[in-house]
């Protein structure tokens, strides 16, 4: 294999993995320097690893799943329970809480 062919699939590695020039050499024990000649000599414009690492990243859209109403029971000190199919306002049990306590008055 003539140098042109090693320095060209070198640099298509280089390319595809999305590394740099530096971290390429250093990890295949070839020299950083004579890649750059290779790539100005062959006239390839390499990209940047930033621009290739953030073209990896995906747009997500996290929906919040449809709100479940559970059953609670709310037991007073008294032994009263009273069970609901789901959780009712804070608005209601301060109402309620009013409305139960004043009862005994």
């Amino acid at each position: 294999m003539g140098s042109l062919d090693f320095w060209s699939r070198h640099l298509a590695a280089v390319e595809a993995q999305g590394v740099s020039i530096n971290a390429y050499a250093k990890r295949e024990g070839l020299s950083a320097v004579s890649l750059y000649y290779w790539r100005r000599r062959l006239g390839l414009a390499l990209s940047r690893p930033q621009a290739v690492v953030a073209s990896q990243f995906v747009s997500v859209q996290v929906e919040q799943p449809p709100h479940r109403a559970e059953p609670c029971q709310l037991v007073l000190g008294d032994g009263v329970r009273f069970e609901f199919s789901q959780l009712p306002s804070a608005d209601w049990v301060a109402d309620f809480s009013r409305a139960y306590q004043g009862r005994s008055a």
